[in-house]
């Protein structure tokens, strides 16, 4: 069973219990804020520590469930689960030449149920809602989430609204996605105060438990629901039991958000627990050149983030920060570096990782390797070991690898293939 003991803020250090709570209203300045985003579930860990062996947790079950005393859900009744996590931690030979780094491996999460590791949020996010009693369910996305969302949503049995913003790009695979787990997809339209509102209603009034309270061209900043960002701590605790509870020495994260910031703070309470021995990793965020609000805080020396509307991107996905306050705590704790990739570099890594490796990932994903191309053989010693963390399978965004592409004709003789130098 769970032993969370409720929600801490972790600026002011204010305490709420476990409930459908999204933003420290202490904290808080406004809807759209670099200071939302700032709740955590609180744990029992000298209670953990003392209960629990590492050796013990190996022998559960498959999944990110088997840290469910380190995960908020009361009731394992309530918990919805399709497998999500235990996801391969692939050492990478062909890469480790390339960049002449000796031990370089890639937490592949692109083999979660739907192919994203936006799952392990959803199932922490659902197993909630059904321990509230709610019935519905929903998010202002176009993106893994709402697929995700859809998925665990479908599962439970419960009604699942996604409503999408008005964007340039909406990815069909992932809008196939969501229409065949039964989600309901309507394309929102009004100003942001009239979409901020209308969350508002849904969530205090019909009560239904929302991603993020908040939607439009200014979502970066909107608050939260603090309990999606369990499940993705469960990414780190599962990269320390696949290196026989030791510590990576880097480890390379797409973005700069609530992914980055879950996993140092699930490599931290392992480290808290006792279970893990040594120095915790340096972490290095990886965003666009078109999108980096917080790479310019860290490389000004500030202590708040300016949360910008971004510019178009291949790895739209991470171009908006959803934590950029802790996420910038992660940078300077950890010792990481932040970094800038452009476009054509994403690209570059995206094919480089599956010509090497063949493993296919979303242009956001790549960014992880394309962060470490930067870095290799530089701050990155040739004898320390990497991880780079891939989120989500290739085949949520194939646009831009198929841009360029046309599909060429043979004739079908011998002669053609001789000509072509294939044999």
């Amino acid at each position: 069973m769970s032993l969370a003991l409720g929600i801490r803020c972790k600026i002011c250090g204010e305490t709420y219990p476990l409930s459908d709570v999204y933003s420290c209203p202490r904290c808080s300045t406004d809807e759209c804020s670099s200071r939302n985003n700032t709740l955590e579930v609180t744990y029992d860990y000298g209670k953990i520590s003392r209960k629990i062996r590492p050796s013990g947790i190996e022998q559960r079950t498959n999944s990110m469930w088997r840290f469910v005393e380190l995960l908020p859900v009361c009731d394992t009744h309530n918990i919805v689960t399709l497998g999500e996590g235990a996801t391969w931690l692939k050492r990478c030979r062909k890469l480790e030449k390339h960049f002449r780094v000796k031990h370089i491996f890639v937490k592949d999460e692109s083999t979660n149920p739907t192919g994203c590791h936006k799952d392990r949020e959803a199932s922490v996010l659902i197993s909630k809602a059904r321990e509230w009693r709610r019935r519905t369910v929903s998010a202002f996305t176009c993106g893994n989430l709402g697929s995700s969302v859809a998925c665990y949503s479908a599962k439970a049995g419960l009604d699942c609204v996604i409503f999408i913003p008005y964007l340039n790009i909406h990815p069909l695979p992932r809008i196939a996605q969501m229409i065949a787990f039964g989600a309901r997809l309507y394309q929102v339209v009004g100003t942001e105060k009239e979409i901020d509102t209308l969350a508002r209603v849904l969530h205090d009034k019909h009560r239904w438990v929302f991603t993020m309270l908040g939607g439009g061209s200014k979502w970066e900043g909107k608050p939260q629901s603090p309990y999606i960002h369990e499940g993705k701590k469960t990414i780190a605790f599962e990269v320390a039991m696949q290196m026989g509870w030791k510590y990576p020495d880097h480890m390379f994260s797409p973005g700069s958000g609530g992914n980055f910031y879950d996993c140092w703070r699930g490599f931290k309470q392992l480290k808290d627990l006792g279970w893990v021995k040594g120095r915790l990793p340096r972490m290095h965020s990886v965003e666009s050149t078109e999108a980096n609000p917080t790479y310019r805080a860290f490389m000004q020396k500030k202590d708040s983030v300016i949360l910008e509307r971004p510019g178009e991107t291949v790895t739209y996905p991470i171009s908006s920060t959803v934590s950029p306050l802790k996420s910038l705590m992660a940078l300077r704790e950890s010792g990481g570096s932040p970094l800038c990739v452009t476009d054509k570099e994403v690209l570059q890594a995206q094919k480089l990782l599956a010509a090497k490796e063949g493993i296919f990932v979303e242009p956001a994903s790549a960014t992880s390797i394309a962060g470490l191309a930067k870095l290799a053989g530089d701050y990155v010693d040739k004898d320390e070991t990497v991880v780079c963390t891939l989120t989500a399978t290739g085949l949520k965004f194939p646009e831009p690898i198929l841009a360029h592409f046309k599909l060429p004709r043979l004739r079908a003789s011998i002669r053609s293939i001789e000509n072509l130098h294939l044999i």
